[in-house]
């Protein structure tokens, strides 16, 4: 005797009972190994370091924090030495 297949409906509802479950085991092993392997570790940040590589070079930094802004909030440029 044959086994009749499941309804449409039902076959549904274990796909995505399965698909939950598999999600959810996934989910729960990447939380572990972030728990255990990356979740004490820092990265120490070192204000000029991150200025250095933000900064094009060639641009004083001294000159644009000193001078003052204009009117529509950007810095002014700095003179011209004539």
């Amino acid at each position: 005797m044959t086994r009749a297949l499941p309804s449409s409906r039902a076959a549904d509802r274990r796909l995505l009972r399965q698909l939950t479950v598999a999600v959810l085991l996934k989910l729960l092993v990447l939380i572990a190994l972030w728990w255990f392997f990356v979740r004490e570790q820092r990265v120490a940040v070192d204000a000029a370091a991150v200025a250095a590589q933000q900064v094009p070079p060639g641009v004083a930094t001294d000159a644009a924090t000193d001078a003052a802004p204009s009117a529509a909030g950007t810095m002014l440029s700095k003179p011209s030495k004539e």
